[in-house]
């Protein structure tokens, strides 16, 4: 008879990984982007401000979420430029509703 340890043991790891990969993240802000009526903002730029205006601020056990629906964004996420922004810390950027061949930033 053979022993089946190793294959139990590799059966347990690859289900701890999946939990751990599957785990999502809780936003405590939720903006989205996109074209028309049934979004927050109509720009990535005017969301990012609207992010770093929120009360209380951003932090590690508060993030924010920024949903970009498809539609093409013609925008610099930098502050260099001017009129834009960078993206803040704690926040994170999530092409949504669509494949992601149809969100272009």
């Amino acid at each position: 008879m053979r022993n089946k340890r190793p294959l139990l043991l590799i059966i347990m790891v690859v289900s701890l990984t999946a939990g751990i990969v599957r785990a999502e993240r809780i936003y405590t802000y939720r903006l989205s982007v996109g074209q028309g009526p049934n979004h927050d903002y109509s720009t990535i730029n005017e969301a990012i401000v609207a992010m770093n205006q929120k009360d209380p601020l951003l932090a590690p056990d508060r993030l924010g979420c920024i949903e970009v629906y498809p539609g093409t964004y013609q925008e610099w996420l930098n502050s260099n430029y001017d009129g834009y922004n960078n993206l803040p810390a704690h926040c994170d950027l999530l092409g949504k509703g669509g494949p992601r061949e149809q969100i272009v930033i």
